[in-house]
Order: C-alpha cells, then sequence, then structure tokens
C-alpha cells in the first residue's frame, strides 16, 4: 500500500515538472534580438564595394606586346628591365599607401579603403623599366616605369580606376604625395596601365609615352 502511494505521489511530481519546463521555454515571440550589431554589420557590407570574378578574363600579360614599338619615338626607348612583382612592391600601391597614412579622417577614406579591398582582386603585377638613348641635354635621359595591374575581371579594373581618380581630383598635394614624377593611368579592359616617368625634366614628353602603349594594339586571349 505504501509502495502505490509512493509511486503515485512520485509520478505527480515528474508530470509538473515536466509542465514547469514547459512553461519556462522561451518562444519566438519571448526573445529579443539586439539589432544594433546587425544593423552596423550590414551597413558597414552595404558600403564596401564589390566587383565580380570573371575567369572568362584574359589574364595573359601584354606588356611586352604594348612597349614594342617605343624604340620608334624620338626618346628611343629600350628595355631594362621586366618581371612580375607583388602587390606591396609596386610603385601604384606604394602610392596608395601613402595617402592611406594621412586619409584616415578625411572624406575619401572610404576610396582609399576601396583601393585595398580590391587589392585582393588582382590577378597579376607585371612592370617594366624603360630607359631613353637619346641625350635631353647634360647626360640627362627620359626613362620611365609602367605597370600592368590584372584584374580578375573588367569591372574591377574600372572600380579601381575611378576611386583613385576620385581621390587625386582638385587636389595638388594628394597627387604630389601619390606621385610627384609625371604619370598617368588608363584602363583597357580588365587591365590598369601605370606609367610613372623619371622626374619633372619629362613633362613635356611623357604624354608621348601613354598615346604610343593606348595606341598599340594587342591580341586579346581566351576571349
Amino acid at each position: 500500500m505504501k509502495v502505490s502511494i509512493f509511486l503515485t505521489i512520485l509520478s505527480f511530481l515528474i508530470i509538473s515538472c515536466n509542465q514547469n519546463i514547459r512553461q519556462k521555454a522561451p518562444t519566438v515571440t519571448d526573445i529579443k534580438i539586439d539589432t544594433t550589431k546587425t544593423n552596423k554589420i550590414m551597413n558597414s557590407v552595404n558600403r564596401q564595394i564589390t566587383c565580380d570574378n570573371n575567369l572568362d578574363s584574359d589574364f595573359t600579360s601584354q606588356i611586352l606586346c604594348k612597349i614594342e614599338n617605343l624604340e620608334r619615338l624620338k626618346s628611343n626607348y629600350v628595355l631594362i628591365k621586366q618581371g612580375v612583382i607583388l602587390v606591396n612592391d609596386s610603385k601604384i600601391y606604394k602610392g596608395i599607401k601613402k595617402l592611406k597614412k594621412i586619409t584616415e579622417k578625411s572624406k575619401i577614406k572610404d576610396k582609399i579603403d576601396n583601393l585595398y579591398y580590391l587589392s585582393e582582386m588582382i590577378f597579376e603585377i607585371q612592370f617594366c623599366f624603360l630607359k631613353g638613348t637619346t641625350d635631353m641635354g647634360g647626360k640627362t635621359y627620359p626613362r620611365a616605369r609602367i605597370e600592368e595591374v590584372i584584374f580578375k575581371s573588367e569591372n574591377c579594373a574600372s572600380q579601381f580606376i575611378q576611386n583613385l581618380n576620385e581621390s587625386l581630383e582638385n587636389n595638388n598635394s594628394l597627387k604630389d604625395l601619390f606621385d610627384k614624377s609625371p604619370n598617368s593611368i588608363f584602363r583597357e579592359n580588365n587591365r590598369v596601365y601605370y606609367i610613372s616617368s623619371g622626374g619633372f625634366y619629362m613633362m613635356e614628353i611623357y604624354k608621348n609615352l601613354e598615346s604610343a602603349i593606348k595606341n598599340k594594339a594587342c591580341v586579346q586571349h581566351g576571349l
């Protein structure tokens, strides 16, 4: 008899405990979600630019093709050195690093951050160093460094040019910080070409180098 009473009481207690557990279990409407951090993350993502990774792009370097006929120019440029370099060793990103140091609190900070983000979308950077054989006077010869930045898509290359130009526009001090020498930058498909001349003494002739490279047609591969 006592055993029967004990089992009845024990069963009642177990049922009561299960009911309490079910009552205390939070429902979806009971859970309060703090969306502050979530919104901040989403806003950050929305502000960051993105570009596609196009596997159909032509990743073949054309830099040797581009400089093929430069000896025909008055300065008679010849190739001194050529090769592949890392992003951190490129002259163009060394200039961007200089901009980043002084623009942390400026209006163009987002533009510089975008340029850093786009560095992850670079397939390869080729460079060449050219030197003219025509004396400009006082044993001074024209020279130039050309970098070919090959991006993973045309969209990435386009956004790189846009963000760099918008960072430097109407600000001569930033332009000098980026590169004191007369220079030019332009895009062809998924490639960005950066031409940095030997110095101010080339102010009147560096555009000839740019025109010759732009006008040199090269065969597109893999298209």
